[in-house]
């Protein structure tokens, strides 16, 4: 653009910079977290429905007919 900056402006746009790079830096930070939380949550969600599943099949009642 061949507009001059003085001191004080450079001064501002690198604290600006520095202020935008720490938000960024936490929210990657957030959702990492949140997507560890999840995979934990699918993890456990999928083991406890295999149990589950295997209590259904030998449950009392489920073939007292026997022919």
């Amino acid at each position: 653009m061949g507009v001059p900056c003085g001191r004080n402006a450079y001064d501002y746009a690198a604290q600006q910079d520095d202020n935008r790079i720490s938000t960024a830096e936490v929210q990657s930070q957030a959702a990492k977290r949140e997507d560890r939380i999840a995979s934990r949550r699918r993890q456990i969600g999928s083991l406890e429905g295999e149990d589950g599943a295997d209590d259904s099949l030998y449950g009392p009642g489920i073939d007292d007919d026997v022919s």
